[in-house]
This record gives C-alpha cells, structure tokens and sequence, in this order.
C-alpha cells in the first residue's frame, strides 16, 4: 500500500482523495495487532438490464461468488474505513481512512491496532464529496453504494478476514416512451426530500437536504434518441419514508413541462422505474406504469403499478 499520513483532526471530516484520519485515543508505544482485510460484494453484481420489456424480462438469481471487486468494475472507485472503539459509550472514533482506484492493492485494506474491541464501518462508493460527522456519513450526490459495519475483536492473534459488503442504496428511474424533441434544451429531477446521509452502524439513511436538483442539458447526440433514462440514488430512509420528485423539461425557448411524481418509496438493492411521457404535457388520462426491477442482486421484479 501507499504510505499516508496520519493528520489529528476534531469534528466533521471533509475528504477529498486518499487520506487517512486519527484520533489521539491509540496510545504511543502500544503493541500493534497487524489487520488485513479483502473487500467483496455480497453478490455478484451484474450490469443493468438494456433490455426494456418489463415485466417480461427475467435475469437469473445472483450467483455467490469470491471474487472480489475490480476497479475496472465502476461500481465505486472509492473505500472509506472507518474504525471506532466498541468498548466506549458512546463509540470513540479512532481512525478514518479513505482509499481510491488510483492506489496499490485496492480492495485490500491494510491496518495494525492495539488489543481491544472495535467498531469497524466499510463503504464503498463513487460520490466526489463526503463529509463524516460522528457516525454519520454524508455525499454531496449519492452513488451506488456497498456497505458493511462489523464488531471485530482485536489481540492474541494477527486478523486476515473477508468482508462482504452489499448495496444499501436504491436508483429511481424515469424512462421516456417518446422520442428527445429537437427542440429540448434540458431535463431536471427536483428531489425532495434528498436522502443523502447514512447512519455507518445501522445502515439506514437520513436526510440532510430538504430539495436536491439532478439537471441534465441535452447534447445534439441525445436528442432524437428512444428510451432516455434520467436516473438518481438515494439512500434508504428510516421507518419507510417516501419521496416526491418533480420533473422539468425545458425547451430552447424556456418553455417548460412540470410532471408531480409522489409517494416514491425507495427500496434497498432495488431500482424503481417509472415509464411514461416526460417531456410533454400529459393527456388527462395519461398515467405512469411503474415496477420494481432486478438489480445483479437487484431482485425480482414486482408487478406494474400504474401511477396517477
């Protein structure tokens, strides 16, 4: 691995490429506990279904497997370690340390702690900013992302372990059944609310945004094209939580279409796909066709549910 340097730093933690974070609570001159630990997904992770028919279309049950995950994947490009100690009320952040495609050994975290009990979180994502308060995890944008948090005793015996990390996001979809009109300048999902913040210890989601917009301005390239997904991640939120999305098409000239899309509910390790016209005005009993997708452990698809 590469050498990293350990910087002190108190409160919210801003990352931005491969850093490493310490508390002052390892004691100078403790025996050290060498750790090794091999990232993989719980499952293997297959891409996303091109084919459109739904609910016709049937992907096999995800296959078990050991191989951990590539970098070459692009299911996430970073890793965040996190590791607390247990034996405190509450945890004691200890150490935090994040690693990038870029770096030696990707996948394969490398680590020496004193004897004791430990609270160790993995994630594994692709977001450009995150921000650590506590045990709390926050990405300006949410990506697909992996998630593990495990007690690990630490002593006696030097620790080589696996671990399995699986997907604790949902992705929402808004497929097009018309064409991108020449004369269309932009398309934007206001999300509210955004749950872009997850508890590393439960791994439930929270809400730090109330209005988050994903804009998307449309290349020469795209317009004329059938099929157009628009897409964004969240994490899960506590207790069932829904979301609402509002979907602005934007002409050349500013004119502007408004689609209401209510009462989402985001499911773990799912994708939720609407259908149905985005980028005109819609006729009175016009309604989104609505179901529940396989995922490479995105599971089985549910039936139809036609949105008003």
């Amino acid at each position: 691995m590469k050498k990293r340097t350990l910087l002190a730093l108190a409160g919210i933690f801003y990352l931005a490429g491969c850093q490493a974070l310490d508390s002052d609570a390892i004691k100078t001159g403790e025996k050290q506990y060498p750790i090794r630990f091999s990232l993989q997904l719980k499952e293997e992770i297959v891409s996303f279904p091109s084919v459109r028919s739904i609910p016709d279309l049937s992907i096999p049950d995800p296959i078990k497997t050991n191989k951990s995950p590539e970098a070459g994947d692009n299911l996430f490009n970073k890793i965040e370690y996190i590791v607390y100690d247990n034996s405190e009320n509450p945890e004691k952040f200890i150490r935090h340390k994040q690693f990038t495609s870029a770096d030696d050994d990707f996948t394969i975290i490398y680590d020496s702690l004193p004897a004791g009990n430990y609270k160790i979180a993995f994630l594994a994502h692709s977001s450009e900013v995150v921000e650590l308060s506590g045990n709390m995890f926050k990405s300006d944008q949410v990506s697909d992302v992996f998630h593990i948090c495990e007690i690990i005793p630490v002593g006696t015996n030097d620790i080589n372990k696996s671990i399995e990390l699986k997907r604790v996001v949902s992705r929402i979809e808004f497929v097009s059944e018309e064409m991108v009109p020449a004369t269309l300048k932009s398309f934007d999902i206001e999300v509210k609310p955004y749950f872009n913040q997850i508890n590393i210890f439960t791994g439930e989601g929270a809400t730090q945004t109330n209005t988050y917009t994903f804009p998307h301005l449309f290349t020469d390239e795209e317009k004329g094209t059938n099929n157009f997904t628009h897409s964004f991640y969240t994490f899960i939120p506590y207790g069932n939580q829904t979301i609402s999305a509002t979907l602005i098409a934007t002409g050349n000239d500013g004119s502007q279409h408004k689609r209401e899309v209510g009462n989402i509910t985001p499911v773990i390790n799912k994708i939720i796909r609407y259908r149905g016209k985005l980028y005109s005005l819609k006729s009175p009993d016009e309604t989104f066709s609505l179901s529940v997708i396989n995922n490479g452990a995105w599971d089985q698809p549910d039936n139809d549910i036609p949105l008003e």
